[in-house]
């Protein structure tokens, strides 16, 4: 983040220093100076955004409960679905939950340690 913060503070300085040689005008400056700030803002809630992550004991009940679930729902289905189709409907309703689960806990850490 020291680096991102130099590159800001040398934008900053370049745009200072072009408006002294006048080469902007001031409106210009301003919205140029404007437009940092805004990016400063935006790289505030990009930190924020990376340093916030989940809570511990929220992750592993939410697991527990998710297996809890796919090993109790069979049983609810057998009235409903014949022996046949009880297996396949199990797999795909619990594939999608597990799934999901997991897209969540990407989306949450994007970048992670994935190898580019």
């Amino acid at each position: 983040s020291d680096r991102l913060l130099w590159c800001q503070d040398a934008i900053m300085e370049c745009i200072h220093t072009s408006q002294t040689l006048e080469v902007y005008s001031s409106e210009q400056a301003g919205r140029m100076f404007e437009t940092c700030g805004l990016m400063d803002q935006h790289l505030k809630n990009c930190v924020m955004v990376c340093e916030h992550g989940s809570c511990g004991p929220f992750v592993v009940h939410l697991r527990t409960l998710l297996a809890f679930f796919c090993y109790t729902f069979p049983f609810t289905l057998i009235g409903t679905f014949g022996p046949v189709l009880l297996l396949p409907a199990q797999l795909s309703i619990s594939f999608a939950y597990l799934g999901a689960e997991f897209c969540s806990t990407e989306m949450q850490d994007p970048f992670g340690n994935d190898i580019c």
